[in-house]
């Protein structure tokens, strides 16, 4: 009990100590996602828009196509060229672009989250930031493209509650293990950490899984207060927040998830 107590008195003393820096970097991470992706948002709309005045350039070209006139071959392909170099600008902006700024801003404010709260001082920044950014950014795509994610969104919604039961589970196992490589990372070499994580993962999973969940848990619902803020012209009518309680959901939810993660950095030291 008393150890316990201890740790939780390390922990409160961290996170008042860097209060105000942790909290930066917290809000940073959450709201230049949010912006970013309200931007995708706004983009994806813009070249659907686009893709869509095609529909009917389309339409007419197919009635008044003249297999034998050069001319008019010639207009049809200019026109499905056009279409078709909107639709790629479309697939390299989501597919390349909007994963590579998402795991630079994860990668950067993870480094500067998890350095500021460890016993050691991270001699070697930026090298400390490339092990945190590679590695997340390999095991985040592997299990989005082969495990989490269907191969079509209408096999998603056919499916819609296996799916989503992949997507949770995936999301809980991917995210236990870099939470625990995160704590674990400071100084030494990026295979050490890798073993040192594994072997806190999985022999003592019957200790870190019970003290993860509240986490994870936390990291939902910072997840759905993104996803409902991005997306309230669609889901108001059932997922209707406020300004004022949204603020106010996502500074209480930042703040557990702070202080539980240097309650985590503690616990995992100890062990």
């Amino acid at each position: 009990m008393f150890q316990i107590k201890k740790l939780f008195r390390e922990s409160f003393k961290v996170y008042k100590d860097n209060f105000f820096s942790l909290a930066f970097v917290q809000f940073a991470l959450f709201f230049s996602s949010l912006f970013f992706l309200i931007f995708v948002k706004n983009r994806l709309a813009d070249y659907m828009t686009k893709i869509q005045a095609f529909e009917p350039i389309l339409q007419q070209i197919l009635n008044t196509l003249d297999a034998t006139n050069p001319a008019s071959i010639a207009q049809s392909t200019t026109i499905i060229e056009s279409m078709n170099q909107v639709t790629n600008n479309a697939v390299f902006f989501t597919t390349i672009v909007v994963p590579i700024v998402l795991l630079v801003f994860w990668g950067l404010f993870q480094a500067l989250f998890w350095s500021q709260i460890k016993n050691k001082l991270i001699k070697e920044k930026w090298f400390y930031l490339l092990k945190i950014a590679v590695p997340s950014g390999l095991v985040l795509f592997f299990v989005l493209k082969f495990i989490a994610l269907p191969d079509n969104f209408v096999e998603f919604f056919n499916t819609f509650d296996t799916s989503m039961f992949k997507i949770l589970v995936s999301a809980f196992i991917t995210l236990y293990f870099l939470t625990i490589y995160y704590a674990v990372l400071n100084n030494q070499s990026f295979t050490d950490a890798v073993k040192r994580t594994f072997s806190l993962a999985l022999k003592k999973f019957y200790k870190f899984i019970p003290l993860y969940i509240p986490l994870f848990i936390n990291t939902i619902a910072i997840i759905w207060l993104m996803a409902v803020t991005i997306t309230q012209d669609f889901v108001k009518s059932f997922a209707y927040l406020s300004l004022t309680y949204s603020i106010i959901l996502i500074i209480i939810t930042l703040n557990i998830s702070k202080y539980y993660k240097i309650l985590f950095q503690k616990i995992v030291d100890k062990n």
